[in-house]
């Protein structure tokens, strides 16, 4: 076991004592944040995690990057995925670190990675799609993971995206047409 860093025993602690009830934390209901990264029953200070369980490893990265922690909140992720390679959600999240970062290409990689390994997760394919479009200028690719993102989460936030879409595809015809 490893002990965990004092910030995120002082988050654990405000999400214990709010009486174990759900918490919103990064988009997803979640109350198993404490007992995932906790112990039932100890004090704060007693904190430790399973190095073998690699989802409290992504949570903790989670929470590193809330705080704006992104070296710690990286290195988090790139130990969950030490643990186990095949698991998209570290990858995507590991991009999301990278992408505050300005890693540009390493964030690409990690989305990419992550639609790879797990094809049922949407966000990836936006948060990359967003990035080809807007920052490494890849409309080809964007329009892709675009188009996979409705097909996977078809509400939410389909509406400015179809427009996107159809906007991007009158762009990549005009370039074809010169």
């Amino acid at each position: 076991m490893i002990p965990l860093p004092q910030s995120v025993r002082a988050i654990l602690e405000r999400i214990r004592t709010a009486g174990g009830r759900p918490i919103l934390v990064g988009g997803l209901v979640r109350d198993a944040v404490w007992t995932k990264l906790g112990r039932a029953g100890s004090s704060v200070g007693d904190e430790t995690m399973d190095p073998k369980d690699f989802d409290s490893l992504r949570m903790m990265g989670n929470a590193y990057l809330r705080m704006g922690k992104l070296e710690d909140a990286i290195e988090a992720y790139q130990e969950a995925i030490g643990r186990n390679g095949k698991y998209g959600f570290a990858y995507f999240d590991l991009g999301r670190a990278l992408e505050k970062q300005e890693r540009f290409e390493d964030a690409a990689a990690a989305y990419r990675k992550a639609v790879q390994l797990d094809k049922t997760l949407p966000h990836p394919h936006l948060y990359l799609a967003e990035l080809l479009d807007e920052i490494l200028d890849e409309p080809e690719e964007a329009l892709t993971h675009y188009k996979q993102y409705l097909d996977l989460d078809g509400h939410g936030e389909g509406g400015w995206i179809k427009k996107r879409i159809e906007q991007l595809e009158r762009d990549i015809a005009e370039k074809n047409k010169k």
